[in-house]
């Protein structure tokens, strides 16, 4: 079984930063980019959702449009944005910094998007499937503690899933446990 705490290297990465007043995150979907600037508890300083665009690099020079349009609701410079979460549909590969597939976003298959969106902004950049966010977000936000295992599955353009045991979130051997929009549920088809 595979376990991380990818919060609490997120934590420590934002901690060594020192500067870092607000949290960054961009949730990409099928349909919708959304993209919000939060205080340290979660406090909202600035959001926006555009429009997912069709390519890749689309959705990339997008991404960091974005940003630079929260930055400025937030009256922040881009310069003191070190770093960005970026939730993503689909099997990822967070060593790699690639979206691997995801279905609703064809263009993205095996694409370099850690490398890509770091290049345009200069930041720090966290990749994390859409639904593990989403579950980490839940999980800090209301559980404040109480529950050490939770489990969430989030419908929207796509299926996803998120598993924390333990306090740790669970992704298995690949990374990509969770993935259960993508099981194969009757291998004939039917």
């Amino acid at each position: 079984m595979h376990y991380y705490s990818r919060h609490a290297a997120m934590s420590r990465e934002l901690i060594f930063f020192g500067e870092i007043i607000m949290f960054a995150g961009i949730d990409i979907g099928g349909t919708a980019i959304k993209g919000i600037f939060t205080d340290p508890t979660g406090k909202e300083l600035s959001f926006k959702e555009i429009e997912t665009g069709k390519s890749a690099d689309e959705i990339d020079a997008s991404i960091y449009n974005l940003i630079e349009t929260l930055a400025t609701s937030a009256s922040v410079s881009k310069i003191d944005i070190k770093a960005i979460g970026l939730g993503c549909p689909g099997p990822i590969d967070r060593d790699r910094g690639i979206i691997m597939s995801a279905p609703n976003i064809p263009s993205f298959k095996n694409h370099p998007i850690v490398k890509n969106i770091q290049a345009l902004t200069g930041a720090k950049i966290f990749l994390e499937n859409d639904a593990t966010v989403a579950l980490i977000g839940t999980w800090w936000k209301e559980n404040v503690g109480r529950f050490r295992n939770w489990i969430m599955v989030t419908l929207g353009t796509g299926i996803g899933g998120g598993l924390i045991v333990d306090s740790k979130i669970y992704s298995g051997q690949s990374g990509n446990a969770m993935e259960i929009g993508h099981m194969t549920i009757d291998h004939r088809g039917k």
